[in-house]
Formats: C-alpha cells, structure tokens, sequence
C-alpha cells in the first residue's frame, strides 16, 4: 500500500510541474509572437517591417556581469531601424549603429543593400 502512495504522489508531481512547464512556454510564445512594440513613443510593427539581421551583443547586468543578448533589427517601411532582443525589450537606432553591426556581423549583402556598394581595399 505504501508504494502505490508513494507513486500516486511522484505523478501527481510530475504532471504539476509539467503543467507549469508548459504554461510557462505559452506565456513566453505569446511574448515574443508580439507583432507590433511600442518603442520611444512609436509603434513599431515587426510584421511590416523588414527583417535585416540577428546578432548577439554583450550587455551589462545590474549587477556587474556581463552575458550575452540576441537582437533582431529590423527596418521599417519609413526608413527607421530598431531592435528588438531578450524579453521584448526593443530600442529604435540609428544608421550609425546600424552600419556598426553589419561590418562587425560581416553582414556585406545587407550592408550593400541598404547603404550601397563598399569600396574594395
């Protein structure tokens, strides 16, 4: 008798916390699935936009240490840039910062097709 408890108990453990397991991916789905963010006071709409390029950038916690971030940056039908990386955070760049992480990225073919064409060296 005190086996089957004891099993009774290891599933009713098991599938609470797979339960919460699988809640916890839908809300993290239904938070980067978000199509538009609303960025310094604009709207900034990832499904109109278009996808340029993803990279990782060092970034410095509270606390000191410093971890790597995943950022998408895209370019809106106006023109502007923005990113958006980690928790939905997002932020709007401008071409300076742009041009910085596509020569680090070695991104050429986004480079031209936004900037035009680099001179050979």
């Amino acid at each position: 008798m005190v086996s089957t408890d004891w099993t009774l108990g290891l599933i009713i453990v098991v599938v609470s916390l797979l339960w919460r397991y699988l809640i916890m991916i839908d809300f993290i789905k239904s938070l980067t699935n978000r199509k538009q963010l609303i960025i310094d006071g604009n709207i900034c709409d990832i499904k109109k936009s278009q996808k340029v390029i993803t990279f990782f950038e060092w970034e410095k916690a509270p606390c000191g240490q410093l971890f790597k971030v995943k950022k998408t940056l895209y370019r809106t039908v106006n023109g502007n840039w923005f990113w958006i990386g980690g928790n939905n955070e997002g932020r709007i760049v401008t071409e300076e910062y742009v041009k910085e992480r596509l020569e680090e990225c070695n991104a050429v073919t986004a480079y031209v097709k936004y900037f035009g064409e680099l001179e050979e060296a």
